[in-house]
């Protein structure tokens, strides 16, 4: 309730730019930044490997925001409308959007969904979501790397059997995070 909807977007797209602006201070490679995130935080990553040229940096402090050069979206929502209006609807995901009235709010869910902005110039993309999400539907995860097919993006749908929303069991932990490195590696990210 205190930093409605867009401000966790440009949040993140502003410590990328610190980062970017202060990356020789900090020995940070540019080119080998993974945003990696789960739940709220999977949808975060994803904007940012998705969103960048949408405008949320805008208001930032001065200075380049680099590209990512990877993601591992830990089920984020892809579609915003979905969970705050339709089939999936959220509470939680609706307080995001504070009072707004409904048209301004699908407006600018659409803005803040990364399916909206499949394109081929995207970085590679790995999606962890279990199959029995109750919360982030799976249908998302589907949906996204559905889209992801029709372009040249590298891109993986790991789907977690029976799984929910994260609390996966330290076998299917072990198997996601070699899944990860195999993933970061193939994509030339190690």
């Amino acid at each position: 309730g205190v930093a409605v909807a867009p401000a966790a977007v440009v949040d993140t797209f502003c410590a990328l730019r610190f980062v970017g602006t202060n990356a020789a201070m900090y020995n940070i490679d540019v080119n080998r930044i993974v945003a990696s995130g789960q739940s709220a935080g999977g949808h975060l990553a994803l904007s940012l490997g998705m969103l960048d040229e949408a405008g949320f940096d805008a208001g930032c402090p001065a200075g380049e925001t680099p590209k990512v050069a990877a993601v591992i979206n830990w089920f984020g929502v892809t579609d915003v409308n979905d969970v705050i209006a339709g089939e999936h609807k959220s509470d939680a995901a609706a307080r995001w959007f504070g009072d707004m009235d409904g048209a301004a709010v699908t407006e600018l869910a659409g803005k803040l969904s990364p399916l909206n902005y499949v394109t081929n110039d995207l970085p590679p993309i790995l999606t962890i979501q279990g199959e029995a999400d109750m919360v982030v539907p799976y249908a998302q995860g589907v949906a996204l790397h559905e889209s992801l097919k029709g372009t040249n993006v590298k891109n993986s749908l790991m789907t977690i059997p029976g799984g929910g929303h994260g609390r996966f069991t330290a076998g299917q932990r072990r198997e996601i995070y070699e899944t990860i490195n195999t993933f970061l590696k193939d994509a030339g990210i190690e």
